[in-house]
């Protein structure tokens, strides 16, 4: 640890605020290291970086995720294999996942969309069964948890964002967690041009990158996520409620969770909306609320242009997502701000209602 304590003082002039958000990270999770980074999107591309995984390496991620979880595999050169998943479930459909596993594989990347969680063990057991890496893509799963564990933990490094909108946040950033000593300084190398202040000598030995946090946001991150377990508290139970209210009308069907999980409730989702979708996102839009639909046009992910192009480059445009495909086409996801209160919430589930009561008379 001393090395590592020596490393941290040399690559930053005033790293205090920034030290004591790691500090606050490493508390909460129970980790041995958390690094700040400038966006999720860097803290998975660091990881994959870290793990030594190169060009033509494979990568298993789902297809139901965002493109900002697929793009740092691209950045690296390797190829990202699309695991379709269960029926109503962002979890992997694990038949289709173990049949794609090769000796070209790497890694896997679980993508907790919405906060929710994988099956973590079936998960785990399988990585380890293949000798896997797993690096969480937990952005929006701040505080979600399978069996009392926090997402983000299980695997080699933890993925986290702090951009706004998510239920911690200091406008843009966001975190790495891992136990791994070698990986923690491999990490911080890799974030601030691999400069070593105390023996230049040794600064710029591998390439890397100008992903550092800075210390104003490193201020307001520690603002955010004071009382931790008290806004996640807060959360759920305000998240419950509009649930709650929305089950008014028989018509909504809630997302599903798994026994052992417990999610942030980051985004409240619907199911059964096929036939309203574009109608739904217009009234939430028109209350201030963004949403899966309206917002993002949610879509298995490698059917985006950029990365059906780069499939294609490598031979990899085969893809199975039947279950993906009917999950994204009939859910909407809405993503709604952490200072919302009851009221707002009322008002917004009260208009929901009255909007397929209006379309179901």
């Amino acid at each position: 640890m001393k090395i590592f304590e020596e490393y941290k003082k040399s690559i930053c002039d005033d790293y205090s605020l920034i030290g004591r958000f790691e500090r606050q990270l490493e508390m909460i999770f129970g980790v041995n290291h958390a690094i700040a980074i400038n966006s999720g999107t860097s803290a998975i591309h660091c990881a994959i970086m870290a793990l030594g995984i190169k060009e033509g390496d494979q990568i298993i991620v789902p297809s139901v995720c965002v493109v900002m979880s697929v793009m740092p595999i691209i950045y690296c050169g390797a190829i990202p294999i699309f695991v379709d998943c269960q029926k109503d479930s962002i979890d992997f459909d694990y038949a289709d996942l173990e049949s794609k596993i090769t000796k070209e594989t790497k890694a896997i990347i679980p993508v907790y969309m919405f906060g929710m969680s994988y099956d973590m063990d079936r998960l785990m057991n399988l990585a380890k069964k293949y000798e896997l890496f797993v690096i969480e893509d937990a952005c929006q799963a701040h505080g979600s948890q399978w069996k009392n564990k926090y997402l983000g933990t299980f695997g080699d490094i933890g993925c986290f964002s702090l951009k706004d909108g998510k239920l911690f946040s200091c406008g843009e950033g966001g975190f790495i967690l891992t136990n791994n000593n070698n990986v923690a300084l491999l990490c911080r190398r890799l974030i601030n041009h691999d400069t070593c202040k105390n023996e230049p000598i040794k600064s710029f030995q591998i390439i890397a990158y100008n992903y550092r946090l800075t210390n104003v946001q490193a201020y307001l991150a520690i603002n955010s996520f004071e009382s931790f377990e008290d806004k996640l508290k807060n959360r759920k139970a305000k998240i419950e409620k509009f649930y709650e209210m929305l089950s008014k009308n028989q018509s909504f069907k809630r997302y599903n969770t798994q026994i052992h999980e417990s999610p942030n409730c980051y985004s409240p989702v619907l199911l059964q909306v096929e036939n309203d979708k574009i109608k739904l996102s217009e009234l939430f839009a028109d209350n201030g609320i963004i949403n899966s639909v309206g917002s993002f046009a949610l879509m298995p992910a490698h059917r985006r242009e950029a990365i059906a192009n780069y499939l294609r480059s490598k031979g990899r445009c085969d893809i199975k997502d039947i279950n993906s495909m009917d999950f994204l086409n009939k859910c909407i996801a809405l993503v709604i701000d952490p200072q919302i209160n009851a009221q707002d919430l009322k008002t917004l589930a009260d208009k929901i209602i009255d909007f397929k009561e209006g379309e179901e008379g």
